[in-house]
């Protein structure tokens, strides 16, 4: 019955051409090292971290065609990376459940473009990883002093 009632919708998709683009771009920092573009039309060119569209087509899903971003470098700006952003869309998947098949509602995370953000972790020189490790040392000696001064001072009462 819900087949029936999506059929018109799977009409107009045996008429959609997917094209796949990933054959034109690669991963490539080199395009990265610089300013955005002002000049293409698509704001996935213009971005400080480009991506390309690859197209995921699933025929036991609907809707059965989905865009996935691609991010096409892994940095920019020096020190900075380039992440995709998600966005959760409901689907509805196709499965065979007790031998009917039947729709069941999930969830997909699909990128829909790349951002530059900072990494996570942050390379840092060694003298001041050094002194950082030194700080954190010296509060954790000056934390068990105090503690055993607490505990003496409690088994005097």
């Amino acid at each position: 019955m819900f087949e029936e009632q999506l059929g018109h919708l799977m009409e107009q998709r045996n008429n959609f051409e997917v094209r796949n683009i990933s054959y034109l771009y690669s991963m490539d920092d080199a395009m990265c090292d610089r300013s955005p573009n002002a000049a293409p039309t698509f704001l996935s060119e213009r971005s400080v971290c480009p991506w390309e569209i690859d197209w995921d087509v699933k025929e036991h899903r609907y809707p059965p065609v989905l865009a996935f971003a691609r991010c096409r470098c892994s940095r920019c700006f020096d020190s900075f990376e380039c992440r995709p952003v998600y966005y959760r869309i409901p689907v509805l998947e196709r499965e065979c459940l007790q031998g009917t098949m039947q729709y069941i509602k999930a969830y997909v995370a699909v990128p829909v473009g790349c951002v530059c953000v900072e990494p996570r972790v942050r390379r840092m020189k060694k003298s001041y990883f050094m002194k950082m490790l030194k700080s954190r040392f010296d509060l954790l000696h000056r934390n068990d002093r105090f503690l055993k001064d607490v505990i003496q001072k409690s088994e005097k009462f």
